[in-house]
């Protein structure tokens, strides 16, 4: 392949790697010009099966909680996100305590009542005086 095509391809491939990243995400390749190198970047920073990232892992599992602003599909696709990073590198956490934390992560205020009766397996009625 001629030198000035490979350098288009290049470019463009590392545009596509970069436009499929988060913003805290880009900050760590945005100055790589070269597809091969930004993958291994990534690839070694978080795809990397080492207990810093593990740990890190955990530590956004088990303090995840909904933002404020942030619809109920947006909240589970991040969690499931979550998960998947997760399996990347080896953290298995059982469906049980996947389930009981994606309840206790969703807004008291707005999901409280439906957290309880999932939980409690029964309609809990509530009345305001």
């Amino acid at each position: 392949m001629e030198e000035k095509v490979w350098k288009k391809v290049n470019s463009r491939a590392c545009g596509i790697i970069r436009s499929c990243l988060t913003l805290d995400l880009i900050y760590d390749v945005m100055n790589e010009t070269l597809t091969k190198r930004l993958w291994e970047i990534l690839n070694n920073k978080y795809l990397t099966k080492n207990i810093e990232n593990q740990l890190h892992l955990k530590k956004i599992f088990y303090q995840f909680k909904m933002n404020r602003g942030v619809s109920i599909r947006e909240h589970v696709n991040n969690f499931t996100k979550l998960l998947s990073d997760m399996a990347n590198v080896d953290i298995m956490v059982d469906d049980e305590d996947n389930a009981m934390l994606l309840l206790c992560s969703l807004s008291e205020d707005d999901y409280g009542t439906f957290v309880l009766t999932m939980i409690n397996g029964r309609t809990i009625v509530s009345y305001k005086a």
